[in-house]
């Protein structure tokens, strides 16, 4: 006769429900979404951990090795995707993420002009490389193990990008908070440029 019985039960289905419900406020079904707008960005104080890279330094225009804040980026307009190392719809979406970032180096009025980064939440330097490694990832990347970046964010799914541009009066104001995948690269690159007010020039 097992003595623990009924009460074992209990205690199992009490943490499976736990686990599930854990489990959908990080694994949101994969359905894209349209890009939001927001006036009120976080604070540029939000710090990156250093790069060490000095191809992926010049790309951001950061020329420090040491831990260095978001508005240091030398850029007009930023996007970021927050992953997730162990997310199955950040590995697929791997390949869309990398054609936009070919798309805007490929174009010699937006390379200089909107930047790509990624932020691996929950995520060790060590998963981080091993993502990037997996996926060719041509920008940089940068962990998050302690949530605080993501947090700072207003992250609650991966993948999720966040579009921020740089005011004339230099101010930083969000504009982008798109949970899901990107959907199509070209609809989105131009609603990045759209949304952003960053309008290319006729030919």
């Amino acid at each position: 006769m097992n003595e623990n019985g009924p009460h074992s039960n209990k205690r199992l289905t009490a943490m499976m429900a736990v686990l599930i419900i854990v489990g959908c406020a990080t694994a949101t079904p994969h359905v894209p979404a349209p890009a939001t707008t927001a006036s009120n960005g976080p604070s540029t104080t939000i710090m990156l951990p250093p790069l060490t890279d000095p191809v992926q330094q010049d790309y951001l225009g950061v020329k420090t090795t040491e831990p260095f804040a978001l508005n240091d980026i030398q850029t007009r307009v930023l996007i970021i995707e927050v992953f997730d190392f162990y997310c199955p719809h950040c590995q697929r979406e791997a390949p869309n993420v990398n054609r936009l970032y070919h798309s805007i180096a490929s174009d010699l009025y937006l390379k200089d002009r909107i930047k790509l980064i990624g932020i691996g939440v929950r995520n060790t330097a060590f998963e981080v490389n091993q993502f990037r490694k997996s996926f060719v990832v041509p920008f940089p990347l940068f962990p998050d193990r302690s949530r605080d970046i993501a947090r700072q964010l207003e992250i609650r799914q991966t993948p999720t990008f966040v579009g921020f541009v740089w005011e004339p009066d230099g101010r930083l104001r969000r504009f982008m908070h798109a949970p899901g995948g990107m959907g199509n690269v070209d609809e989105f690159l131009a609603r990045v440029i759209r949304l952003s007010g960053l309008e290319k020039p006729q030919p």
